[in-house]
């Protein structure tokens, strides 16, 4: 059985950390949830379905963007407190947040497709640059190199 040696201060802060991480990540989840529905929303508009089937074909994205959404949200919590104890956590933010930007880009091109405006074009290019950012420093590793005699070692 492992002993964890940090304080209980430090693991109760960790934890209420992660949990607001997670907060965050749903709260673009949420917003990214929305912007795929209209993405949905629009291409059935501008596609030959019938009128009666729009409800169901609405109503079904939505309740599957939900689920992965709540998926997303649970499993974010546990990998920020699995992070938070490697102390790593600022990095696993970045890549799901930039993970999450690069959905969001994904969805605002389908939008921008339908709606071929500056202000539309402006927000799919400010997600893909969020996206290249976070992702950036979620991959970034800090490297020291240490001088031991004449061996040189890398550690991340």
């Amino acid at each position: 059985m492992k002993y964890d040696f940090r304080s209980t201060k430090e693991i109760i802060f960790a934890q209420i950390f992660s949990y607001i991480l997670s907060a965050i990540t749903g709260a673009i989840g949420l917003v990214l949830w929305f912007e795929m529905r209209t993405m949905i929303k629009l291409v059935i508009a501008s596609s030959n379905i019938y009128w009666l089937a729009w409800a169901l074909a609405d109503m079904v994205p939505f309740i599957l963007f939900g689920i992965v959404w709540l998926i997303v949200v649970l499993y974010t919590q546990h990998y920020y407190e699995q992070a938070s104890k490697e102390e790593r956590v600022w990095k696993s933010f970045f890549w799901v947040s930039g993970l999450e930007a690069f959905v969001l880009f994904i969805a605002e091109a389908g939008i921008a497709i339908n709606d071929l405006s500056t202000a539309q074009i402006i927000k799919t290019s400010i997600c893909l640059v969020a996206g290249i950012i976070l992702i950036f420093l979620g991959k970034k590793q800090k490297i020291e190199i240490q001088v031991i005699g004449q061996e040189i070692k890398q550690v991340s």
